[in-house]
């Protein structure tokens, strides 16, 4: 906003440009013109503007800028929130109006990068510091993501859980590299999985394939118990709100379910979020019914 106020550009003016869509806001205090295409150039000229001199983008802010979002459902989006840096240990505490910064005490020169002109932890350090400083489900999720977009390894993870023993949240980022999932495919699939794990339930196979007749290829299921065919699949709005969408959904399950024989329970948003205790005993009883005998001491139905 200030290069906007010197250019006489007012923060009304600002807002009318946004309200008609001109420009888009691409970060705390940082627009863009609407017709210049979304991605990595712009996320990272827009935090070029936003971080202080001799900082690096860190933690949300740098799995945003390699294209992860790691917020949790209903949390400020990554590109509203204050953008979160890295400064040196012996630095004062920045005072910037939409800049969180943090002590880099325990940063090493390998976990630093460059990215289009902005410093940057890398995408390995990023992970870690997600997996351990974030609230336990988006933690996981930032895991399964960075997993899923290859950009760093399960092995990788593994090697660098030792830097990390006496710092804050190691334990829950060992749980977290423990149970991650490469091939999860979004955030609220990587939620349902911990839910049901959380709750007793074993660790679901995630994108079992189901074979079909031919030379088709086989239908996919998110999540799922091949043992018993109990599967658990995740209806999200951005994948399955269109009618074709939804009418697919349907008849591919409904032949899964007929000619392979799994039992499918289809769960959204609220049922992940708030309804997670009804899922969990929907799973636990399919599973009960088709042979599954919880171990001594679940309390799944409490």
């Amino acid at each position: 906003m200030s290069m906007a106020s010197a250019a006489g550009v007012s923060r009304q003016m600002v807002r009318g440009l946004v309200a008609s869509g001109a420009v888009r806001r691409v970060f705390h205090g940082v627009y863009a013109d609407s017709r210049e295409p979304e991605g990595l150039q712009q996320r990272a000229a827009a935090l070029a503007l936003a971080i202080p001199s001799g900082s690096m983008v860190s933690r949300e802010s740098a799995a945003w800028l390699y294209g992860i979002d790691v917020s949790a459902p209903g949390a400020v989006r990554p590109e509203l929130a204050p953008v979160q840096v890295l400064v040196d240990a012996e630095a004062n505490t920045i005072h910037r109006r939409g800049v969180l910064g943090y002590s880099s005490v325990d940063l090493q020169p390998v976990d630093v990068t460059m990215l289009c002109g902005v410093p940057v932890t890398t995408p390995l350090r990023t992970a870690l510091d997600c997996g351990r400083l974030l609230a336990r489900m988006p933690a996981a999720a930032a895991v399964d993501a960075f997993l899923y977009a290859r950009l760093v390894t399960a092995a990788e993870l593994q090697c660098e859980l030792h830097r990390f023993d006496s710092r804050r949240g190691v334990r829950q980022l060992r749980w977290a590299v423990e149970y991650a999932e490469p091939l999860a495919e979004s955030p609220m699939e990587t939620w349902t999985r911990v839910r049901l794990i959380d709750a007793g339930l074993p660790r679901p196979r995630v994108q079992i394939p189901v074979p079909r007749p031919l030379d088709a290829l086989p239908y996919r299921l998110d999540m799922g118990y091949e043992s018993e065919l109990v599967a658990v699949e995740y209806d999200g709005m951005e994948n399955h709100d269109a009618p074709a969408d939804r009418a697919h959904d349907l008849a591919r399950r409904r032949w899964i379910e007929s000619e392979r024989g799994w039992h499918i329970l289809v769960v959204d948003r609220g049922d992940v979020l708030r309804g997670w205790r009804a899922l969990v005993r929907a799973t636990a009883e399919a599973l009960i019914s088709r042979g599954w005998v919880p171990p001594r001491g679940t309390t799944i139905f409490s």
